[in-house]
């Protein structure tokens, strides 16, 4: 599961980048607090690295980067799982959350079968497949709309694979698990809203 996940994570990126860097331009433009001359500097250095390929040496640069962040990401987030599961009787094993929390996140791959096409037709990065579609545009960078954003339908299909995941291999009682990340999703919510792009889980 992690190696099919920074696989997915390497395609998205490979196949959206140059998409990203073009919401970054729009995003410069509206910049009220840089000049004129810092606005086309920046500018033109995001055109170079648009035209520029991705090569083979920066693939593997990226893969060498994604794979032990993500497998990082992994054991953090079944550790938390873990940790908060051991105040229930039952099988808290750390190996079978850690296999459960990497199958959940094997979302990831019909989430970036979805929105690849979606950006390369609308040539944008700005897909929101949640309640955020329908928020105004100028509310992007708002709490509001951050955490509305978070409650797509793919973290949603996440976190209902997690709650079953875990009733099956600890054996606790399914309302206790899906009590239990429950909270510490909210408590993810939570961050990614007060801190907006810092704090990403897919």
């Amino acid at each position: 599961p992690l190696v099919l996940c920074v696989a997915t994570l390497l395609i998205y990126y490979m196949e959206t980048s140059r998409y990203q860097m073009m919401d970054i331009k729009e995003r410069l433009k509206s910049d009220q607090t840089l000049s004129s001359a810092e606005v086309q500097r920046r500018t033109n250095n995001i055109d170079s690295q648009i035209m520029a390929p991705i090569g083979s040496e920066q693939v593997g640069l990226m893969t060498t980067v994604f794979f032990p962040l993500q497998a990082v990401k992994l054991f953090g987030i079944s550790f938390f799982v873990w940790l908060a599961l051991q105040f229930f009787p039952g099988k808290s094993e750390f190996v079978p959350i850690l296999s459960v929390v990497s199958f959940s996140f094997m979302v990831l791959i019909p989430e970036a079968i979805v929105k690849i096409p979606l950006i390369m037709a609308k040539e944008t990065t700005q897909i929101y497949l949640s309640v955020a579609a329908f928020l105004p545009a100028a509310w992007r960078d708002s709490p509001l709309f951050i955490f509305c954003d978070k409650l797509n339908i793919f973290n949603i299909w996440m976190a209902i694979l997690l709650m079953l995941g875990l009733s099956i291999v600890t054996g606790i009682s399914r309302k206790r698990v899906i009590l239990t990340v429950s909270y510490l999703w909210f408590i993810w919510l939570v961050l990614a809203t007060l801190f907006g792009n810092l704090v990403q889980i897919n």
